[in-house]
């Protein structure tokens, strides 16, 4: 059997190429609001929090429910115009091939369902873990436990993918086998380094690499 049996995700900046369409949100929710949209800047201070986290950060004097909701559906009805990054469903393929499983950990709202309905990969997942089923985001461990569970896999013998500081440290802190790393998302290398990730990666393309590399050295 190979070491690795579940392959855990971050979506927004990790999956799909979401960022500019995340800035447009934060932007509709303002002018909705009558309020001065949020620079990039500021906008990228709060990113890899949850979305409740991000909007009370960036419109603390408005209930944080209430732009959330706006947020993350203004994002889902517009998913279809943002793309999911090169390789993924190839990604895909081969890792359910080797009979991995795969999971969804996102520090966004169950609005994530439609984001991946609208790619057409909902149904490649064996657990989609959002902020409405756990208590406690990113970096805290709760929901890559969580999706672990529903994977019915143990921590060391999963692996955690994202673009984040905050996903390095969640799968640090969920004691998988090795944390991933990727750049083309909200992150940066040097973020991804500070957090302790334990390989970073310039795309997608090469993680079944890693993974091979993960099995080899603990075999």
């Amino acid at each position: 059997m190979p070491k690795i049996k579940a392959v855990v995700f971050d979506v927004d900046g990790t999956l799909i190429d979401s960022q500019e369409m995340v800035l447009k949100a934060y932007k509709h929710v303002a002018e909705s609001h009558g309020v001065r949209p949020p620079t990039h800047d500021e906008i990228m201070v709060y990113m890899g929090k949850s979305v409740r986290d991000i909007s009370s950060g960036l419109f603390p004097d408005h209930d944080p429910e209430i732009i959330s909701k706006m947020s993350t559906g203004y994002v889902a009805e517009n998913a279809h115009k943002v793309m999911a990054f090169s390789g993924l469903k190839e990604l895909f393929d081969t890792l359910k091939n080797r009979g991995i499983k795969l999971a969804v950990v996102t520090g966004g709202d169950h609005n994530v369902h439609a984001v991946l309905k609208s790619h057409d990969i909902e149904q490649e997942f064996t657990s989609i873990v959002h902020t409405g089923r756990i208590t406690n985001s990113k970096p805290d461990p709760e929901g890559i436990r969580l999706a672990l569970d529903e994977c019915q896999v143990e921590p060391l013998n999963s692996v955690m993918i994202g673009d984040m500081s905050y996903d390095i440290l969640a799968g640090r802190n969920a004691k998988v086998a090795a944390t991933v790393g990727v750049t083309h998302g909200f992150g940066t290398k040097e973020d991804l380094e500070a957090a302790g990730a334990d390989y970073i990666l310039d795309s997608l393309s090469t993680i079944i690499e890693v993974i091979d590399r993960i099995e080899a050295d603990d075999a």
